[in-house]
């Protein structure tokens, strides 16, 4: 398998489905929720999940994928195409811009390809496990700032994971540790903001596999690296640089949210 040839492919693949969103983003969606009111879903999502399963399995009709909104395919065991269709779905039916399409392959368990397009900027950021991370076929690579006060933290947290379990205490240390706190409402946005240096570092808590896998290896091909803990499927993921996550792995303020 040619792991450049289709890095270029998915790429391609991601922003075709990504025209269709930006014309499908102002007209009638069909929004539905999931488990918690505020997790929604749209045909939209839907039908782009399927568009992603045909076009995989166009060139690769053996590769198992394992989707957000239709579950697992299995066929090949060792390998497997993990995707979010549309993360950011809450962005995406208010009309705003962030919001992005995400897709890993992983070969018996690792991920060897990722790559994450956002329509309404005309960004693909994409990597080859051992080939770096690059933005629109340029390379990319993540800050260099150690200094927690001279950076800035990106949030992503699924309140319908959390509800009723952390309160705002958990969050109100950051605010003095850090230059400044941003919450986008779309983890694989932050991911690739830290991965381009934009960001200094993100926290992510209770993520899906979908949600994080591309965006990890983006992050660790542009120089970055990623603490995470996973229970079942759940990823909880502290990225930065390795100087300054080493200096936030000690902080309790993380720790007992990455233990949560």
């Amino acid at each position: 398998m040619d792991l450049y040839k289709t890095s270029g492919l998915v790429e391609t693949w991601l922003e075709e489905l990504g025209d269709y969103q930006l014309e499908k983003q102002y007209r009638e969606l069909n929004i539905s929720t999931k488990e918690n009111p505020a997790d929604l879903v749209t045909q939209v999502d839907q039908n782009s999940e399927k568009w992603l399963v045909e076009k995989i399995h166009s060139h690769f009709p053996q590769h198992s994928i394992w989707g957000e909104e239709g579950g697992y395919i299995e066929r090949d065991p060792d390998y497997l195409w993990v995707m979010d269709p549309l993360d950011g779905t809450m962005n995406y039916t208010h009309g705003l811009p962030i919001f992005g399409i995400s897709l890993a392959l992983q070969h018996k368990g690792e991920t060897i390809l990722g790559a994450i397009h956002f329509p309404r900027f005309a960004e693909t950021f994409s990597a080859v496990k051992g080939n770096g991370a690059k933005c629109n076929g340029k390379k990319i690579r993540v800050s260099s700032e150690e200094n927690p006060r001279k950076s800035l933290l990106g949030i992503a947290i699924p309140y319908s994971k959390i509800e009723g379990k952390i309160d705002d205490d958990y969050l109100a240390p950051f605010h003095s540790r850090f230059r400044g706190i941003r919450i986008f409402g779309c983890v694989v946005f932050d991911l690739c903001q830290v991965a381009s240096g934009n960001l200094e570092c993100s926290l992510s808590l209770k993520m899906n596999p979908w949600d994080v896998l591309a965006g990890i290896l983006i992050i660790v091909e542009a120089g970055g690296s990623c603490f995470h803990r996973k229970t079942e499927n759940n990823y909880s993921v502290l990225s930065a640089n390795s100087s300054l996550l080493a200096r936030l792995e000690k902080d309790i303020a993380f720790t007992r949210l990455l233990n949560f």
